[in-house]
């Protein structure tokens, strides 16, 4: 009996107190630049009979691409290998036999080697691009894989968006406290989100002429953009803010059980 009424008097002095009220806001911060520097991937694949004669093509088609790279002033810092694969190559030959609707059967044959080696090209003088997207393709390079726009100053472009987007947060919060009539407390938190930087391109890529003319290229407008959400904890609410509860409570007897 004793244990039960301790326990109930614990139970009934176990009082909860409320949250304290917070504020939680994104901002959004965003910059658009235009880039300064361009990225040319494309590859050079060679199939031959053997392993060794597609590797010694597929160099020398390489050697002649990096030459003609240092012609147009492309440093060698700015050429990184993505991908180098060697392979079997297999050739589809149509059989005499028939499948069941009398259509050619076709099977896989092997012919030989194919060597790919992809490399990356960092442009940082957009004037010239056109022209080095045209060299690469008319002097070694059989497979373009993509052409994509950056900027030199990405970082400090995310940090002016970052920026932008943290005086965002104080705006939007510095509007619904004054409508509320609270102030803001201190920062209990904060978080932050950033994409890749996203292409606006004014004008598609054109092929280029037999006449080994530049490819014309638009570069767009490069964006950036940042999101943060911050926490703040709130003060001077003019609603009455529930603290804890005071529970008076009768003194509790414990009779002694009389012994029989």
């Amino acid at each position: 009996m004793r244990m039960i009424l301790l326990a109930s008097f614990l139970a009934a002095c176990s009082v909860s107190q409320a949250e304290e009220p917070r504020l939680s806001i994104t901002g959004t911060g965003t910059v658009s630049v235009e880039p300064d520097e361009g990225y040319i991937t494309v590859g050079v694949n060679v199939v031959a009979p053997t392993s060794a004669e597609a590797v010694n093509k597929n160099t020398e088609a390489m050697q002649k691409l990096y030459e003609k790279l240092g012609t147009l002033n492309v440093d060698k810092k700015n050429i990184l290998t993505v991908e180098f694969s060697l392979s079997e190559h297999y050739t589809q030959v149509q059989t005499e036999m028939l499948d069941k609707n009398g259509v050619p059967i076709v099977k896989s044959v092997k012919d030989g080697f194919v060597v790919s080696n992809q490399i990356r090209i960092t442009v940082c003088d957009l004037q010239q691009f056109g022209k080095v997207l045209d060299a690469v393709v008319q002097d070694g390079a059989n497979q373009v894989y993509g052409i994509n726009f950056g900027s030199s100053k990405a970082e400090e472009e995310t940090d002016k968006a970052r920026a932008l987007a943290t005086k965002d947060a104080l705006r939007k919060a510095a509007i619904l406290t004054k409508g509320l009539g609270v102030n803001l407390g201190p920062v209990t938190s904060v978080s932050e989100s950033s994409g890749t930087p996203r292409m606006m391109y004014a004008a598609s890529l054109q092929a280029a002429d037999a006449s080994g003319g530049n490819v014309p290229v638009s570069g767009g407008t490069l964006t950036f953009s940042v999101s943060v959400n911050v926490q703040w904890a709130l003060g001077d609410s003019p609603l009455p803010v529930k603290g804890p509860a005071v529970i008076h409570l009768p003194p509790i007897q414990f009779q002694p059980r009389e012994r029989k």
